[in-house]
């Protein structure tokens, strides 16, 4: 005769899975933090994060996404997209599972413009086709970022990036248009470097002078 399971019973071992799957997230959340004080990125990023949510769940995926984010940005070029890619969806995670449970110890600020850097950085290392497409990602994000509220200078920053990469190896409308939007944008740009900010300014203005635009 087949068992029935009672909805008590099932309930109970609903429960007994989530704690075993909290236990192990704080298990390895507190190994994570000892590896990153040590300064050890790429023994974090190699840690496996399951967790879809619950107590220590945005922290752990915030953690291995900062790491990979670090070695994306130590890597050359070429190396570049697979870390900027564990980054991303990283820090997709943590903003998922803090949305479901909220944690006091992170910023989803942070963690929105952290995700914005790693999807540029994963951009400019892949091909053109997946590059375009990361960028009208890139685009999306940074606009949603502002109409938020967060950080509207890092906003600004990343969309004007975009709008300049569309414009350099996409084939836009009214190119000219967009690129003066783009210097709209980084007049209001604030990164996590002044020298950033400023190369992006020269190369909107190079762009719009090979486009022959006017001013």
């Amino acid at each position: 005769m087949r068992r029935r399971w009672s909805r008590p019973l099932v309930a109970v071992a609903a429960a007994a899975a989530l704690a075993a799957c909290a236990t192990a997230t704080l298990r390895d959340l507190d190994r994570m933090k000892q590896l990153s004080a040590a300064g050890d990125a790429a023994a974090v990023a190699a840690t496996a994060v399951d967790c879809r949510g619950g107590p220590g769940c945005a922290q752990a995926h915030a953690i291995r996404a900062d790491a990979c984010l670090d070695l994306a940005g130590d890597a050359a070029v070429e190396a570049r997209a697979e870390p900027a890619a564990c980054a991303r969806t990283g820090y997709d995670r943590a903003l998922a599972a803090l949305a479901d449970h909220a944690d006091p110890r992170l910023d989803a600020a942070r963690l929105e413009a952290q995700r914005l850097e790693a999807i540029r950085l994963e951009r400019d290392a892949v091909g053109l086709d997946r590059g375009l497409a990361l960028n009208d990602t890139l685009a999306g994000r940074a606009a949603a970022f502002e109409a938020a509220g967060g950080a509207p200078g890092t906003a600004a920053f990343y969309a004007a990036n975009a709008t300049s990469f569309a414009v350099a190896f996409g084939e836009p409308a009214a190119p000219c248009a967009r690129l003066a939007e783009a210097a709209a944008a980084a007049a209001r740009a604030e990164a996590g470097s002044a020298d950033a900010v400023a190369q992006l300014r020269r190369d909107i203005a190079n762009l719009a002078r090979l486009e022959g635009c006017a001013g």
